[in-house]
C-alpha cells in the first residue's frame, strides 16, 4: 500500500498554511501540528531564546579560558566548560561510544585492534544511517515526501528472500562468534601455561643463587627444561590462527642490505593483504632476517 494519497493531502494542507513561514517545522505522525504545544510560535521563540543564552554563556567561558594567565586558572575554566557542556550540550550516546572505541583503538594491538576496527566501522555506519533518516532532525524534513514510494507488492514478493538471507546471515554471525570464542579460549589456556612457567622459573632462578654442587646442577637442568617448554609454547602462540572465510595474498617481499664494519646485514620485508571477499580488507607488514620468518610474522599479524 503506497502513501501517495497521504502525501498529496499533506501537500495541499501545507499550501493552505501561508502565515509565519519562518516557523521551525518538524515532521510528525499527526495530521496537524496545532495540537502540539512544542511547535507553537511562542514555544519555538522561547526555545530559541534559551539556546541563544546558553550559546552566549559558552562563548564567555571560552573567552575566559583563552585569556587565562596561569595554568591553574586555565585548568579551572576548562573544568567549568566541561561541566557546562555536559549539562547543556551533552553528546549523544552513540558519539560517546565512538569516542571510547577510538581511545581503545589507539593502544590496541593484534586481534583486539582488528575487532575494534570492525566495531568502530559498524558504529559509524549506524550513526550515518540515523542522521540520514532521523525524523526528529529538521534537515530531514520533507525527505519522505520527495521519495518515490510505490506499492508494497515488491516487499511481499521479496519477503521470503529477505527472511532467508537474514537467517543465513545470523548463522554466519553465530559461527564467527563461536570461532572467536574458541580462539580466545585457546589463547587464554596458552597464557595461563606461560604465566605458570614464568612463575616457576622466577622461583627456580632465585633458588639457584644460593644452591651449589649437585643440587645446583640438577636445578640448572630443571630451569633449562622449563625454558625449552616455554619456547615451545611461545612458538605455538606465535603460530597464526587462520579464520574461516578469510584469505591472504602476498603483495611484495623486499630485500634490504646494510654494509657495516662487521659485514652485511640483510633484512626482508613482507607485505600481505587479508580479506573475506565481503568488504572486510586489511594488510600487514613485517620484517625478518629471512623470508620464512618475515612471512610468519606478517601472517600472524593479519589474524
Amino acid at each position: 500500500m503506497g502513501v501517495g494519497g497521504l502525501i498529496e493531502k499533506l501537500q495541499r494542507q501545507k499550501l493552505k498554511v501561508t502565515a509565519d513561514l519562518k516557523r521551525y517545522e518538524e515532521p510528525t505522525d499527526s495530521d496537524s501540528d496545532l495540537d502540539d504545544e512544542r511547535f507553537a510560535p511562542d514555544a519555538v521563540k522561547k526555545t530559541f531564546e534559551v539556546f541563544e543564552k546558553k550559546f552566549k554563556r559558552h562563548e564567555e567561558l571560552l573567552k575566559y579560558f583563552t585569556h587565562a594567565e596561569t595554568l591553574d586558572e586555565a585548568f579551572k575554566w576548562m573544568n567549568i566548560i566541561d561541566k557546562f557542556e555536559q549539562k547543556h550540550f551533552p553528546l549523544r550516546p552513540e558519539y560517546r561510544v565512538i569516542g571510547e572505541l577510538m581511545n581503545r583503538l589507539k593502544v590496541a594491538e593484534g586481534k583486539d585492534k582488528f575487532i575494534l576496527q570492525q566495531k568502530l566501522n559498524r558504529a559509524m555506519r549506524l550513526v550515518e544511517w540515523r542522521e540520514a533518516y532521523d525524523p526528529n532532525s529538521p534537515a530531514n524534513y520533507g525527505v519522505i515526501e520527495r521519495e518515490q514510494v510505490g506499492p508494497a507488492d515488491d516487499l511481499l514478493q521479496h519477503a521470503g528472500f529477505e527472511k532467508g538471507k537474514q537467517m543465513i546471515q545470523e548463522g554466519i554471525d553465530d559461527d564467527e562468534d563461536e570461532e572467536f570464542d574458541d580462539m580466545k579460549e585457546r589463547d587464554d589456556i596458552l597464557l595461563e601455561k606461560l604465566n605458570a612457567i614464568d612463575w616457576t622459573l622466577e622461583e627456580k632462578l632465585a633458588e639457584l643463587d644460593y644452591t651449589f654442587g649437585k643440587k645446583g646442577k640438577a636445578l640448572e637442568e630443571e630451569i633449562r627444561d622449563l625454558a625449552e617448554e616455554r619456547n615451545v609454547l611461545t612458538e605455538k602462540k606465535r603460530r597464526p590462527l587462520y579464520r574461516k572465510g578469510f584469505d591472504v595474498k602476498l603483495i611484495d617481499v623486499n630485500r634490504t642490505c646494510k654494509v657495516t664494519k662487521g659485514g652485511q646485514v640483510v633484512k626482508y620485508t613482507a607485505m600481505l593483504a587479508c580479506g573475506n571477499y565481503h568488504g572486510v580488507v586489511g594488510f600487514a607488514k613485517a620484517k625478518g632476517p629471512a623470508v620464512p620468518i618475515a612471512l610468519q610474522k606478517v601472517t600472524s599479524w593479519c589474524f
